[in-house]
């Protein structure tokens, strides 16, 4: 894993997940890591390209089945496109399986977690995230 470049200031996290209640789960453990991280949130995949597509993401957090574009299919459109040359991903869903591993394989900082994933669990992937992140916006690794 390489250090991404990321743009100056704070950090810029995208949550992609249908659940509110997973939604605001993850959010509160984002800013338990990472206090100064611009937060948006999506309910799915579309969304979640607009978004990218408008303001690059440092850290992209979703999870993989969702209505209207999954998480898998909006990886792979974003990769396809160039949005996620500089993202770290952490994909957090129950239907994690070696196709869907295989299928991602080409994306280089990405992790997994199997829901439902404890917020120790979530706050140790996002953790492992920061040294990636570090380096470019002046946080301390």
């Amino acid at each position: 894993m390489g250090v991404l470049n990321v743009s100056k200031g704070p950090v810029k996290v995208l949550i992609t997940e249908d659940s509110k209640t997973i939604r605001g789960f993850l959010c509160r453990h984002v800013r338990a890591c990472l206090p100064e991280a611009v937060l948006e949130e999506c309910e799915h995949g579309g969304q979640a390209m607009e978004r990218l597509t408008a303001t690059r993401a440092d850290l992209v957090i979703t999870d993989l089945q969702m209505p209207q574009l999954g998480g898998e299919a909006f990886l792979l459109q974003a990769q396809a496109q160039g949005l996620l040359e500089s993202s770290a991903i952490i994909v957090i869903s129950s239907a994690i399986s070696p196709r869907v591993r295989a299928s991602l394989h080409a994306l280089q900082r990405i992790s997994f977690l199997r829901k439902p994933a404890t917020g120790d669990e979530i706050s140790r992937a996002i953790k492992a995230m920061i040294p990636l992140l570090a380096t470019q916006v002046g946080m301390e690794a």
